[in-house]
């Protein structure tokens, strides 16, 4: 159904405004084939312009034993204790592991960078996005070759450098 929808947004707007999709990757009896799957078919729609993607997180918080006892409930049954973050617990499922999302989550963010080899296609983020909109239209970022990013990124970079610290010295 979301497939449909994108699919029909895209006509309608003619790839007037960029789509971004915005994934997690371990969700609780996600497969990765069914994962695979998705990427794929993102990568290869025309509808979609950006990717975020970004493993699942558990945090540690007041009720985060009752997600790790329930593995029923949420197909997680311990925490590795391997993460850096105090916070964060590196969980483990049946399938898969917090370690392996976030291998296959930077894996899927260049892939799509790749597949669709444009500096629109390399970003999800809304900031840059934004900038990036004010000098080119959806077209031309579509357009712009991956070897050329590095000198979009950085006019991007040097702005919002300069707009934090003239707000620091205000």
């Amino acid at each position: 159904m979301a497939k449909d929808a994108l699919e029909q947004l895209y006509s309608v707007w003619q790839g007037e405004v960029a789509i971004s999709c915005n994934f997690i990757l371990g969700l609780p009896f996600d497969t990765k084939e069914m994962m695979q799957a998705q990427h794929d078919w993102i990568c290869n729609s025309p509808a979609v312009d950006s990717l975020l993607v970004h493993p699942f997180y558990i945090w540690r918080v007041k009720d985060a034993a009752s997600i790790l006892k329930s593995a029923e409930l949420f197909g997680y049954y311990r925490d590795t204790g391997k993460s850096d973050n105090p916070r964060q617990i590196d969980w483990v499922s049946k399938e898969t592991s917090f370690e392996e999302m976030c291998v296959l989550a930077e894996h899927y963010r260049h892939d799509f960078a790749e597949r669709k080899g444009s500096l629109l296609g390399g970003s999800a983020n809304s900031f840059i996005t934004g900038i990036l909109m004010r000098d080119y239209t959806i077209k031309q970022m579509r357009e712009i070759p991956l070897s050329e990013r590095g000198p979009a990124f950085q006019r991007v970079i040097e702005e919002r450098y300069n707009y934090t610290v003239s707000r620091l010295i205000a």
